[in-house]
């Protein structure tokens, strides 16, 4: 006879071994799920996503359908699913970190070379003479040197550097062009400026020969002229009291200032301020005091 407790015991063990064949037998996910989850997280901590987009989509996939069995407890199934996951994961892991390489070379590559063009562009003082596009330039240098720094945005790096390249390259020829212009707004105004004073010279000159003209530096003593009379024309000394200028300056053709004869041509001193003339007058009055060959009167000194 069958011992009531064994008839239980027995049919509870069918019952677990009934229900472990439909839920998988398992108390808790296989070590396998784990590993494959940290293994792609690692992976597109890495930049998997980005750099191997194409290779993670179905891998993917297959991890999103291991953790939805392994969250219904169908943990044979998920660990099933992982077992062949891990050296997929690290394929795309691998092509990944490949790709990325080159993309961080290239990006490398394209710093250095905007690098190199923002300093032409220094060189040619942009930063002086297209301050805002130099400005602009180096602000997309900036951003591509950030984004090279991260691995998951290299490939962005590479084109923003390509945008700083042409921009300095732009600053360059916008500072160039400016210089040009200013320079040839210096050469025109330096010419304007000749020009100007050319003409201010031929200005003075023209007047320096009209004053010439009318106050010449001879005179041809005409009948009926007398030194006092010549002095005191408008074109000579305007004064006739300035007389013995010209008597001294004339020494050599009279000997008597109340003697001079048409025909004779007299200097006319231009060369004297108003006070050396003055002081001329001053030692022919003093001649005169003192006996000397200047005329003994303020009467005009006559011609014969």
């Amino acid at each position: 006879m069958t011992h009531p407790g064994g008839v239980r015991r027995f049919l509870i063990l069918a019952c677990a071994g009934a229900l472990a064949l439909v839920t998988g037998c398992a108390k808790a996910p296989p070590q396998s799920v784990a590993d494959v989850n940290a293994a792609i997280n690692q992976a597109k901590a890495g930049c998997a996503s980005v750099f191997a987009a194409q290779d993670l989509a179905p891998v993917q996939a297959k991890v999103d359908e291991m953790n939805r069995l392994a969250g219904e407890k169908k943990y044979r199934k998920s660990g099933k699913i992982a077992e062949p996951l891990l050296p997929e994961i690290k394929t795309v892991a691998a092509k990944s970190d490949e790709a990325k390489a080159k993309a961080k070379a290239d990006a490398d590559a394209a710093v250095a070379r905007a690098e190199k063009a923002l300093d032409s562009a220094r060189q040619a003082e942009s930063e002086k003479y297209a301050a805002a596009d130099y400005n602009g330039a180096k602000a997309k240098l900036d951003d591509a040197k950030r984004k090279a720094g991260d691995p998951c945005t290299i490939t962005q790096a590479t084109a923003v550097a390509g945008e700083a390249a042409a921009a300095a390259d732009k600053t360059k020829a916008a500072a160039i062009a400016e210089k040009d212009r200013l320079e040839k707004e210096r050469l025109a105004r330096e010419a304007e400026e000749r020009r100007l004073r050319e003409a201010e010279e031929a200005r003075r000159r023209a007047e320096a020969e009209e004053v010439k003209k009318k106050t010449p530096e001879t005179y041809v003593v005409q009948k009926g002229d007398y030194l006092w009379r010549i002095s005191g024309k408008q074109e000579i000394y305007g004064k006739p009291i300035f007389w013995p200028v010209i008597y001294d300056a004339n020494g050599n053709i009279i000997s008597n200032a109340n003697l001079i004869f048409p025909g004779q041509e007299l200097r006319i001193p231009r060369d004297l301020s108003e006070e050396q003339r003055m002081e001329e007058v001053r030692k022919a009055w003093s001649q005169e005091t003192q006996g000397g060959a200047a005329p003994k009167t303020e009467e005009p000194p006559k011609q014969e």
